[in-house]
Formats: structure tokens, sequence, C-alpha cells
């Protein structure tokens, strides 16, 4: 009867092999499975740690160009602050010259 683990339950596994450095046969032996399971979920848990990296280098870069459009939208602002206050000036002598 084939038995159905969770993913969790998968983890668990692979890393209790990595960790006790306990042969694949032993592992495969413990928990009922067979070696070809095994080394899926191996290469999937190789996977997932790869791109664990991965996402985490790209988080990094995601957060840095978060700031640097946080930092320019703040540089927009203050120049459209900069010509608001530029065009009431300019009207107001516009009025005065027409005055």
């Amino acid at each position: 009867m084939k038995k159905i683990l969770s993913p969790e339950q998968k983890y668990q596994i692979i890393k209790e092999h990595i960790m006790s450095r306990r042969t694949v046969t032993a592992t495969c032996e413990k928990y009922n499975i067979s070696a070809n399971a095994f080394y899926k979920w191996q290469e999937i848990f190789f996977k997932g740690a790869l791109e664990g990296f991965v996402n985490q280098t790209s988080n990094r870069k995601k957060q840095a160009e978060i700031k640097e459009v946080e930092r320019l939208k703040a540089e927009i602002i203050k120049k459209d602050s900069i010509i608001a206050e530029i065009m009431g000036e300019n009207l107001e002598l516009k009025k005065n010259n027409l005055a």
C-alpha cells in the first residue's frame, strides 16, 4: 500500500536525513518509502532551498527599488510644489503689471 505523506512530512524526512547523515537506504527503511520517492523529494528540497536564496536576493533588490521609487516620488512632489509657487508668483506679477 502506497503511503501518502504531507509536504511537511517529506520536508522533515529529507531534513532529518541530511542532519543525521544516515544512508538513503536506512532513511527509506525507517519511513517505509522508496529510494525513487526519496530522491525526488530531495531534488525538490534542494530546488526550494536555491529558490529561497534567489528570492532573498531578489527581495533585497525589490526593497532597494521601492526606496528609490519613494525617493523619486518625494522629489517630484517637491518640484511640483516649487513649480506651483513660481506659477503663483508669475500670475501675481502679471496682475500687477496689467493694473
